[in-house]
C-alpha cells in the first residue's frame, strides 16, 4: 500500500489533472470492533443487533478519509433493537454502551 504522504500526493495529482476519483471508497463494518449484542457478517457489509433493547451495542466502521457513507436500516418484526448512525472517534469508541454522548 501507499504511505499516507503518497496518498495525499496522488490525490493532489488527480485533482490537478482533473482526472476524477481513481479509487472507489470502501467502508466496511469492523469485524473486530463491535459489541456483544452486534453481529458482523457478509464480509463486513452487514451489522445486526442480535440481542438487547437499549443503546447497548455498537459497531465501528473501517475506511480512511471517508467524507460520507450510506447505511440501510432494516427492521424485523416488533422488536426494540434501537440503532443510531453517525461518526465516532475511534479512540473513544465503546462497543457495549452508548456512544452518542461520549465519542461522537
Amino acid at each position: 500500500g501507499l504511505l499516507p504522504s503518497e496518498v495525499r500526493a496522488l490525490k493532489d495529482d488527480v485533482d490537478y489533472y482533473m482526472m476524477g476519483s481513481t479509487t472507489t471508497l470502501s467502508v466496511r463494518w469492523d469485524c473486530s470492533r463491535h459489541g456483544n449484542n452486534v453481529s458482523v457478517t457478509d464480509d463486513g457489509r452487514t451489522a445486526s443487533k442480535v440481542t438487547g433493547s437499549n443503546w447497548d451495542g455498537a459497531v465501528l466502521a473501517v475506511g480512511d478519509d471517508v467524507p460520507s457513507f450510506q447505511v440501510q436500516i432494516a427492521h424485523e418484526g416488533n422488536s426494540r433493537k434501537l440503532m443510531m448512525v453517525g461518526y465516532a472517534k475511534a479512540n473513544e469508541f465503546r462497543p457495549d454502551s452508548a456512544n452518542y454522548n461520549t465519542s461522537g
